[in-house]
């Protein structure tokens, strides 16, 4: 009984140090997991961008509010 008193919660493995790990562990699954979806996303991104021109200039207009020399930009912007 003492043994296992002290494995609990005396000992360097002890239940809640192992508790924090798993948690630990777990939060950084997710993150792995996120980033993997964001880097698929931006792969797909990347290859859409690399189709043509057409595609190149449409990301510029709505991502950089670019335009052309000969046209007025308006914005709308929604409070």
């Amino acid at each position: 009984m003492v043994l296992f008193i002290w494995l609990l919660f005396f000992d360097s493995n002890n239940l809640i140090s192992q508790v924090q790990l798993r948690y630990e562990i777990w939060k950084l699954d997710q993150k792995a997991t996120y980033y993997k979806e964001e880097l698929l996303r931006i792969k797909e991104q990347r290859a859409e961008l690399l189709k043509g021109p057409e595609s190149l200039e449409k990301f510029a207009r709505e991502t950089y509010k670019m335009k052309r020399d000969n046209e007025d930009l308006y914005l709308i912007i929604q409070e």
